[in-house]
């Protein structure tokens, strides 16, 4: 559900005319003499290039993302340099809070897991050092910009400005929900790794057995919502596998139908307020058990309604400025040395030119069919 992947988110594919065989651990760039390896340029690039460009049928985009991922390396390494000059630490508990929140995102470790492990080929330690990374970038904007706010006054008139382009909602819905978790094709693949020489037909069969139990289940969940509906907090907390909203009687807040799959979005908009929709209603994540708690007509939303969410915005939005202004001048006094050319800005900058030049007329026309 699109709702629930409020994001997160981060090949060895590199281009061999006229490069060199580094080892991992050998520094590609120095960065104020500190390394960057060919380790971290990997790393970073298979985070990027999570569509698995081919350096030889794309070129173009291939060596945008290496530019991206060079000119991202050389940033990281200065901010670690100001992350230790400024005695900057994070706690196993701020990096299991941020995790946490991560499972919950994803309605649990498990669909995380397999979430960044299928997009981004990366398991949970990997994780743990881009959250670490994350939050001392945050603390350390906090120093640079400790004193940046936001008047009513600015918030009102980004508001203003911005009214119809930003804060004109559709149609939306409050709604909450118990979801009993199950997905066929993630059943079968757990059979079938568990029953390797099992056929297919049997595999099949028993993935079948398997989603119909868990229906079941939430069926009967479901019995139980609609003859107590004051009761359906509880019900959450007791038996809903969304780990985000379980705790808060499953709430999911306001969302419009294009925020949800289909078969989700035709519930909640079909069902009135304070009642529960009375079939169990099945996603990709499972089985859900719906009641909708308010609704609202499309139109402009109130000023009042978003003032702190504008205000946090534009006082995050100074923060960032400054903090770039800030990295930017740290740059500019760098000293910056490639190791090998091929990794260096100017040069995949005159590679990217060159294959501008390139294509030709024919191509931009084969684009345009």
């Amino acid at each position: 559900m699109k709702k629930f992947l409020s994001v997160l988110i981060l090949m060895v594919a590199v281009m061999c005319t006229g490069c060199s065989l580094f080892k991992t651990d050998e520094a590609l760039i120095t960065v104020n003499g500190h390394p960057v390896t060919k380790k971290d340029y990997d790393d970073l690039f298979k985070l990027q290039n999570t569509s698995q460009v081919d350096p030889e049928k794309n070129q173009g985009l291939y060596l945008i993302i290496k530019h991206n991922v060079v000119s991202e390396l050389v940033i990281k390494q200065l901010i670690k340099e100001e992350v230790k000059a400024h005695r900057i630490k994070v706690s196993a508990d701020e990096i299991g809070k941020s995790l946490n929140d991560a499972y919950a995102q994803l309605g649990g470790q498990e669909q995380f897991d397999k979430f960044i492990k299928n997009v981004y080929g990366i398991n949970e330690n990997d994780f743990k050092k881009t959250l670490k990374e994350e939050i001392e970038v945050n603390k350390l904007i906090d120093k640079i910009a400790p004193f940046s706010k936001t008047s009513d006054g600015e918030a009102k008139g980004f508001y203003q400005k911005n009214k119809e382009a930003l804060f004109n909602q559709p149609k939306t819905v409050r709604a909450s929900h118990i979801l009993i978790m199950a997905n066929r094709d993630d059943i079968l693949k757990e059979i079938k790794n568990k029953h390797r020489n099992m056929s297919n037909l049997e595999a099949s069969r028993q993935a079948t057995d398997k989603m119909n139990q868990i229906k079941a289940k939430a069926e009967s969940v479901l019995k139980l919502a609609l003859a107590n509906p004051e009761g359906f907090d509880k019900l959450a907390a007791q038996y809903s596998e969304d780990t985000q909203t379980s705790k808060k009687g499953g709430d999911l807040n306001f969302f419009s139908y294009d925020e949800m799959t289909k078969s989700f979005a035709d519930a909640a908009f079909n069902t009135k307020p304070s009642n529960i929709y009375d079939k169990v209603v099945q996603t990709d994540y499972g089985f859900h058990i719906i009641k909708v708690t308010d609704r609202k007509e499309a139109g402009i939303v109130p000023f009042d309604e978003v003032k702190a969410e504008i205000k946090a915005k534009l006082t995050q939005d100074k923060k960032n400025k400054a903090f770039q202004a800030y990295i930017n001048s740290k740059l500019a006094k760098a000293t910056i040395k490639y190791k090998d050319s091929q990794y260096d800005p100017k040069v995949i900058e005159k590679q990217l030119k060159e294959v501008a030049k390139n294509f030709t007329q024919s191509d931009l026309k084969g684009l345009k069919k």
